[in-house]
Parts: structure tokens; sequence; C-alpha cells
């Protein structure tokens, strides 16, 4: 994999951590940084004595990279791992560990100076979650006890200054990927109805796939939004041109798994998912994204100490990584 952008900027990478305790990656999507960063920090000897830590938003995510950079590796042992609530692959050997971002929280609560690791590489950090914050706080305390202590923040190309000035003028490398041209058509709703952007988005799906131009990816807000579009699609191809996954977080590994199958021959692999295929996933095939502009975003009530998932538009930042999706492998 070093034909990718990334792995152009090994160097630039390597003598910033050399010189500093916590260096800004930004790259749009595309570029590698996700699952070539670990290997570059390992071929440079970070994981020799300790860990190398990754940590991504998403379930889902924390699988497919941590799965993507074991083959890459090479080992058949646990020295690549990963940990989410409930699952744990790692072991004694492990030196790359990718982990959701609450897992690093609950550690840093353990082991306040993380002594297990060398370095810490936050993904996706643009996401600007409540855990990613409270992680960022925390690792800047983890650095002041630590001068041997490395982090890199990984983000997309929009507010990377925000992180350089939190780490002092932190150095930020900028990676340029190559993102092949895609084609955006806006087409407002008629009616703000579940059913009516159901009945649009099948119409799309459907004139796409006759094209047999490549596979299709659907964003919708939430898993009821997906299993409703899910069944109008089958209803909509009696002749089963299509391939048809949700993808969603309560799905079982197995399930989320499955979208990253091989499409068939003559037919089109069609992903309906929430924003879990927004970053770091990366279904190979997509060259059209169908994105309802509606996310669900958890929200924090410090009035009685909940929190909720309310439906918001997207950000321009999200709506760009979408749009990413199309353009990783050709025009879209």
């Amino acid at each position: 994999m070093k034909h990718l952008p990334v792995y152009l900027h090994r160097q630039e990478i390597l003598d910033g951590l050399a010189q500093n305790q916590v260096i800004i990656v930004e790259s749009p999507t595309g570029s590698g940084k996700t699952t070539q960063i670990p290997l570059i920090l390992h071929e440079a000897g970070y994981a020799d004595a300790l860990q190398v830590g990754i940590t991504q938003p998403r379930r889902i995510a924390t699988l497919s990279v941590s799965e993507f950079i074991k083959k890459q590796v090479g080992k058949d042992d646990d020295f690549v791992g990963y940990k989410m609530r409930f699952e744990d692959t790692t072991g004694p050997n492990t030196r790359i560990k990718v982990m959701t971002d609450g897992i690093l929280l609950m550690e840093l609560k353990a082991d306040p100076l993380l002594k297990n690791y060398s370095v810490i590489l936050v993904d996706e950090a643009h996401e600007r979650s409540l855990n990613i914050d409270f992680i960022l706080g925390l690792l800047k305390s983890v650095m002041h006890e630590r001068p041997d202590f490395k982090v890199i923040i990984s983000s997309a190309t929009i507010n990377t200054k925000i992180f350089s000035e939190f780490f002092d003028n932190a150095p930020i490398v900028s990676i340029d990927a190559r993102i092949y041209p895609v084609d955006v058509r806006y087409r407002p709703l008629e009616r703000e109805s579940l059913d009516f952007q159901v009945e649009e988005i099948t119409k799309i799906v459907m004139t796409e796939a006759k094209k047999h131009s490549g596979d299709i990816l659907v964003f919708m807000s939430g898993e009821f939004d997906i299993t409703t579009t899910v069944n109008a699609l089958y209803m909509a191809d009696p002749d089963k041109l299509l391939e048809i996954y949700p993808l969603f977080g309560r799905l079982s590994k197995e399930e989320q798994e499955s979208v990253f199958n091989e499409t068939s021959p003559g037919k089109t692999k069609v992903v309906v998912a929430t924003n879990i295929a927004e970053t770091s996933v990366t279904i190979d095939g997509i060259t059209t994204v169908i994105d309802c502009g509606i996310a669900k975003i958890n929200f924090y009530n410090q009035k009685d100490f909940t929190t909720s998932l309310v439906p918001l538009p997207t950000s321009r930042s999200s709506s760009e990584q979408r749009k990413g999706r199309a353009g990783r492998t050709g025009p879209g």
C-alpha cells in the first residue's frame, strides 16, 4: 500500500514526531492515513516495546481498520487487535491496538498516564464528539507528565488550526489525496415526509442501477428510515438487479461485514447506511452517493444528565465526507 498518498509523507510524519510530542495530520478522504500511519509507526519502532493505540469513533470502523492493518502486517497472532464494548481481541503480544474512543476514555480513567502506550493516534478528530474532546484534553495532561509520549491527531481538512492551537501550535502535516471529480446534483424534496423521501430515493437507485456504472451508497438518518428504504427497494426490484445491504450500529458483526462482499456479476450493490459509513469505512466500488442530508446527533442534556439522538441537517464537513465516498476509485 506504499502507493497511497500518506506514504509519500512518511519521513515528514516521523520527523515531526521526533521533534514534537504532537502533530496534526490533515487529509481528505482517500489518503490512507487511517491504515498506513500505524504501519509507518510500527516500521519506525514505536511498537517494539510499547503499544501504538488508534481510536475510532465507531465500532464498524474499529473492526475494519483493525482487520485491514492485520492483513498488511501479515502476522496471525494477536500482534494487531481491536477492543470495543463487549469485544476484545487483544492479548499479551498486541502492539497495534485499534479501539473505540470510549475504550480509551476508560483506560485513561484506570491509567491516567497510559503507561502501556508509546503513541496514540486519534482518528477522525474533526467529528468533535464529547468523547474526542475529553480525550484530547486528557492526552494533553499525559504529555506534560510523560515527555516520551507521542500523539497524532488525524483530521479532515476542516478546522485543523483549532487542534494545532490547542496543542500549543503543533505542526500540521498536510496530505493531498487523489480524489476523482464528483458531480453533485441537488434535488430538493417537494414534501418533507419519509414516504416521499424513500419514493424519490428508490427512483434514483433504480435509474442508476440500470446504467450498471457502479455501486450505490445511500445515507439515511436512522435504523427505522433505513429499514423502510430497504423494504421499498426490494419491492421496486422484481428482476433482482440489486444486492441490498442495511448498515447501522445495532447490526451484528457478521451483518456489518457483509457490506464488504464483492458484488455479483451483473448486479448493483446498494448499501443503505447511517453516518456509520461516513468516515474510515471504505466500501469498494461505490460510484454514486445519495445523501438525505439528515443525521442523528447525540446531544447531552445537562439539566437531567441524559443523552438523546436528535435529527439535524448534516454539517458541511459531513456532506463533504459523504460526497467523497463516491470519488475514491473513479469519477462519481
